[in-house]
């Protein structure tokens, strides 16, 4: 698996989520868009009632540490323009 998604990562609660949202501006529907997600798994992702009542299953890692990348949170990496970074490697195109 991913070093990228196996680090030590806050547990994506749907405070937590909202937080990151918020900081950033976003919403619901911006951020599922963003991440590539449907509108109504990210809802299910913020809700707490959804949560209390054990229907929803916890955000994906690999989504909750997307939205940390986008949100510029993530506690190890950050996204950076690829102009800004020298490599040999091409981009994916």
């Amino acid at each position: 698996m991913s070093k990228l998604v196996d680090m030590p990562m806050p547990e994506p609660t749907p405070e937590l989520i909202l937080e990151v949202l918020k900081d950033c501006g976003w919403t619901r529907k911006e951020a599922a868009r963003r991440l590539g997600i449907s509108y109504p798994s990210m809802r299910r992702y913020c809700s707490d009632q959804w949560m209390s009542r054990g229907n929803a299953s916890p955000m994906p890692k690999a989504v909750w540490a997307l939205l940390l990348l986008l949100a510029g949170r993530h506690p190890e990496y950050m996204l950076v323009s690829r102009g800004a970074v020298v490599t040999d490697k091409p981009p994916i195109a």
